[in-house]
C-alpha cells in the first residue's frame, strides 16, 4: 500500500524536479500524506480481515487480525443465527452482521462450516425451547 502511494509521490516529484520547480516542502507534505493514508488503509484492512473463529455453544467470536495481535482485546461473543454455503463460500449471520469466509483463507474450512452450522442449530434449539 505504502509502496504504491510512494510511487505516485516520487513520479510527481521527479516530473516537478525536471521542470525546475521547488519540490522540498511539497514532497515532504506528500510523503507524510502518503504514509498517513496508507497507515489508515492498512489499519482498516487489519480490523476487517478475519483471522480465526472461536465457538462456544450457540455463540461465536470472529477474531480479526488486529484482535488476534493483541490478546487482551477479546471480541464480543455474538449469536450465530445462520451458517450457509453460497457458491462455496461460508456466509455467517453473526449477531447483527453478515460475514463471508472464503475457503482459500481457512486451512480447515470444512471443520469451520460444521462448527458454525452446529452453533446455528444450537441457537435454533434454544429459541424453539
Amino acid at each position: 500500500m505504502l509502496a504504491w502511494a510512494m510511487l505516485g509521490v516520487m513520479t510527481v516529484t521527479l516530473a516537478a524536479v525536471l521542470q525546475g520547480s521547488p519540490v522540498l516542502w511539497p514532497a515532504l507534505a506528500a510523503v507524510a500524506a502518503a504514509y498517513g493514508g496508507s497507515a489508515l488503509l492498512v489499519h482498516g484492512r487489519l480490523r476487517g480481515t478475519p483471522a480465526f473463529v472461536e465457538t462456544d455453544g450457540p455463540t461465536a467470536r470472529l477474531w480479526s487480525v488486529w484482535d488476534a495481535s493483541a490478546p487482551p482485546r477479546r471480541p464480543v461473543a455474538v449469536a450465530v443465527w445462520e451458517a450457509r454455503l453460497v457458491r462455496g463460500e461460508l456466509v455467517l449471520s453473526l449477531g447483527d452482521a453478515v460475514e463471508t469466509l472464503l475457503p482459500a483463507d481457512w486451512a480447515e474450512f470444512d471443520m469451520l462450516v460444521e462448527a458454525m452450522r452446529e452453533a446455528a442449530r444450537q441457537k435454533a434449539l434454544i429459541e424453539n425451547a
